[in-house]
């Protein structure tokens, strides 16, 4: 597990959930969405998981669409 943290982190921070990135700063995997051309933070999380299904749920209120695009 740690050796695919590792290859994550180096794709620059990026996740393979989308709205999903890494913070080296705080050791947390940060969620973000963009909605009408603004950009609205999630929060930051602990796993990159939680983070996903933070997503996920602003992907459903505010999209309103039923289809998630991260599958956990």
């Amino acid at each position: 597990m740690l050796e695919e943290l590792k290859k994550i982190l180096k794709r620059k921070g990026t996740s393979r959930f989308r709205g999903v990135t890494y913070r080296k700063k705080s050791n947390r995997w940060v969620a973000r969405i963009t909605i009408d051309g603004q950009r609205l933070a999630l929060g930051y999380f602990v796993t990159e998981e939680d983070a996903a299904r933070a997503y996920n749920e602003a992907y459903l209120k505010y999209r309103n669409r039923e289809d998630v695009p991260n599958f956990i």
